[in-house]
Parts: C-alpha cells; sequence; structure tokens
C-alpha cells in the first residue's frame, strides 16, 4: 500500500475535529508522544525567523496552521 509523505494511505485525508486537535496539541505541549502517523503532521520552526510571504506564499505552506509561543519574542 503506497504512503504519502506523512505515512498516511493514499487517499485518506486527515481532518480532525476541534476536541482531536485540542487533546493533540496538548499532548504536543507536554511532550507526549503523538501517535504515528500524526507525529510526522507536526513540525517545529520558529516563525520568526521567517518574512511573512515566506510562509504564506509558497504554494506548500497554503493549508498550513501556525502556532507560536506568546512568549517568543524578536
Amino acid at each position: 500500500m503506497a504512503l504519502t509523505k506523512h505515512g498516511f494511505p493514499r487517499g485518506y485525508r486527515f481532518v480532525p475535529d476541534s476536541l482531536e486537535i485540542v487533546q493533540l496539541l496538548a499532548d504536543r505541549l507536554s511532550g507526549r508522544p503523538l501517535p504515528p502517523p500524526v507525529a510526522g503532521i507536526f513540525h517545529d520552526i520558529r516563525i520568526l525567523d521567517y518574512h511573512p510571504q515566506q510562509l504564506y506564499g509558497s504554494e506548500h505552506h497554503a493549508s498550513c496552521l501556525f502556532f507560536m509561543s506568546l512568549g517568543q519574542t524578536f
């Protein structure tokens, strides 16, 4: 069976509901491991190192969500 770059079966759509997203983010913030293949979806980057056009201007990031800590500063 062919898998996507995130490890999901081809044709599978990852569309979590609000509660699932909150649980995934809570697990991520607390350092608990995410279940495979969900762990391959989330990537840690320092968005302050990028110009907004770099984040939103490419087709690759067109459907991405970015979360950041309120404690991050320039």
